[in-house]
């Protein structure tokens, strides 16, 4: 069995919608029978916030695993 471990991070911001969004993900994938049968788990936080001028500040985080 072989392990490979991954990080990624996304973050962009829609200027049409004023929102800018944050993502996270950690986790890894266990390779069992070579290319034939993996198995992963990951766990993903992601962030969202209005940034526009004329709009009621909203920040919101949650995560899953």
């Amino acid at each position: 069995m072989v392990l490979f471990p991954f990080l990624l991070q996304n973050l962009h911001l829609m200027m049409l919608l004023e929102l800018k969004v944050a993502q996270f993900w950690i986790g890894c994938k266990m390779a069992c029978f070579g290319d034939m049968l993996s198995v992963s788990a990951a766990f993903l936080s992601e962030e969202e916030e209005i940034v526009g001028k004329n709009s009621i500040y909203l920040f919101a985080d949650y995560g899953d695993s």
